[in-house]
């Protein structure tokens, strides 16, 4: 079913994360979000435009406006792609919240 295909893909995940040796500080991720965004979006000629623009259409999927529905957009990005940590997904909402103003 859909739900154990979901549950299964965040299990080997959070394995890989585990196994991967990728490590979170104190107050979360010590990852640089830009950082992060340049590795997803790798195959853009812009990686930030790309980002914005996919979180944007995240957003319309789901009849979320980024400056207003902040945390319902980052836990839908999250859904969307697993890769991605708290800390970068919160600051691409941010940015995407910029550049709709």
């Amino acid at each position: 079913s859909k739900v154990l295909k979901t549950l299964e893909s965040r299990y080997i995940t959070r394995i890989r994360w585990y196994t991967e040796g990728k490590s979170m500080g104190l107050f979360g991720s010590d990852k640089n979000p830009r950082a992060e965004l340049a590795v997803l979006f790798a195959k853009a000629d812009e990686p930030m435009e790309a980002a914005i623009d996919w979180a944007r259409s995240v957003a319309d999927k789901a009849g979320l406006d980024p400056a207003k529905d902040e945390v319902q957009l980052i836990r839908e990005l999250r859904r969307t792609e697993l890769n991605l940590d708290l800390k970068t997904a919160t600051y691409l909402v941010e940015q995407t919240a910029k550049a709709a103003r």
